[in-house]
């Protein structure tokens, strides 16, 4: 099962970083659900970007939720962002992987993700909450 943190902020983003690097854990950030709406490719790339600044020696990947949107996916993918999830049971879901399929991308599903969201942790607890799930993972 792919586990991953669920960020809200660059903030978020950099203390799951740095954590993970600390511990010599790759990561995996994933934007909240209906990301692709709320905060937009070009955001949520700056968001991995910073985290990735942060934390050079690990690998850090970042999945932009697009839900139930999959124009909003490929419009994402052509802007760079990748993996993006869409929902498994979109009727589009085999056209819009088989066309990041041909730009050597890829489309997901998180619905059997352990996903730890950091919506309502406090600031000031996120460095250590991502280090107890990590370790508990």
């Amino acid at each position: 099962m792919t586990r991953a943190v669920a960020v809200h902020g660059a903030d978020q983003a950099v203390a799951a970083a740095t954590v993970a690097a600390a511990m010599g854990r790759d990561l995996v950030l994933i934007s909240a659900a209906g990301g692709v709406r709320s905060v937009g490719p070009g955001w949520f790339m700056t968001v991995i970007e910073a985290a990735r600044s942060a934390a050079p020696d690990i690998r850090i990947d970042g999945v932009l939720r697009c839900d139930d949107a999959p124009g909003l996916a490929l419009a994402a993918l052509r802007q760079g962002v990748a993996p993006v999830a869409l929902d498994g049971d979109q009727p589009a879901f085999d056209k819009v992987a088989a066309i990041a399929a041909a730009r050597q991308s890829e489309i997901v599903t998180v619905d059997d993700w352990d996903v730890l969201d950091l919506a309502n942790v406090a600031d000031t607890a996120v460095a250590e909450t991502v280090r107890q799930w990590l370790a508990d993972g």
